[in-house]
């Protein structure tokens, strides 16, 4: 049940991922990191852009860019791969 539901968000990733590369709007990039702090501050590195965060709970972090895209750094559990915090922003 677990994979399917992982194939499922894995083809919305792709599909959207197409749609912006053929729509000319933003690209998601994607990393995961130990802790939800190494995530935002690679983020805002990355990015060079103050995060502005809207939602702020312990097991995620979202918000946008100063440039109007977003992020989101959330913790995730597998079983093969434990505990890791999923980290994604948008760019154009």
């Amino acid at each position: 049940m677990d994979v399917n539901k992982n194939i499922a968000k894995l083809s919305l990733v792709i599909g959207l991922a197409a749609i912006a590369a053929t729509s000319g709007a933003s690209e998601i990039y994607s990393a995961k990191f130990r802790t939800i702090k190494t995530c935002l501050a690679s983020i805002q590195k990355s990015t060079k852009q103050k995060l502005e965060i809207i939602r702020d709970k312990p097991t995620i972090v979202t918000g946008s860019l100063t440039n109007g895209e977003t992020f989101a750094c959330e913790v995730k559990e597998t079983g093969s791969e434990g505990v890791y915090v999923e980290g994604w922003y948008t760019s154009k």
